[in-house]
């Protein structure tokens, strides 16, 4: 009887778990596609991400600020934008 009482409570609370997670864990890659940023933006958010590693050129700031949206189901996108020498992002998970 104990057995079966736990089992809604633990469906129960992966469910309040999985409910209480409204954003999308991305990372940003470079054209080694290895992580050079991440972030967690909410869903329907946009956020702007840097990429550290861009080189504009010489007496240009170093990095580029990638403007990502992320939809309902994790999608991403960028605003007035594309990506750069090779950056692309994917997504991790919930966060």
């Amino acid at each position: 009887m104990k057995l079966s009482a736990s089992v809604p409570l633990c469906a129960v609370l992966a469910t309040a778990a999985s409910a209480a997670q409204t954003s999308c864990q991305i990372e940003i890659l470079n054209v080694n596609q290895a992580v050079v940023a991440t972030a967690c933006i909410p869903f329907g958010g946009t956020q702007y991400v840097l990429q550290p590693e861009h080189n504009a050129g010489p007496g240009l700031p170093r990095g580029i600020n990638y403007q990502i949206t992320v939809n309902e189901s994790c999608g991403i996108g960028l605003v007035d934008q594309e990506w750069a020498h090779g950056d692309s992002a994917r997504k991790v998970g919930l966060c």
